[in-house]
């Protein structure tokens, strides 16, 4: 099979992944103007992120899962 290599997942891996990041991007520009440590802006970052990340992402997920017949390319 030619490289790259393809997987049957659907949009929804590169979309969340590109809103993720971006959430991260707007997290840093919003931190430049609070005068913050490297450490501490860091920190706020993976808060925020892993806030986002288990509580509204999981959820989706969970209810993706509990529909039958869910496959790779849902």
């Amino acid at each position: 099979q030619p490289f790259p290599k393809k997987f049957p997942f659907s949009e929804f891996v590169p979309k969340v992944y590109s809103q993720i990041k971006e959430f991260i991007y707007a997290c840093l520009k919003f931190s430049e103007d609070l005068h913050l440590s490297s450490t501490e802006v860091d920190d706020m970052i993976r808060k925020s992120t892993n806030l986002l990340l288990t509580r509204t992402l999981s959820n989706c997920l969970q209810n993706v899962i509990k529909r039958k017949n869910v496959g790779l390319t849902e």
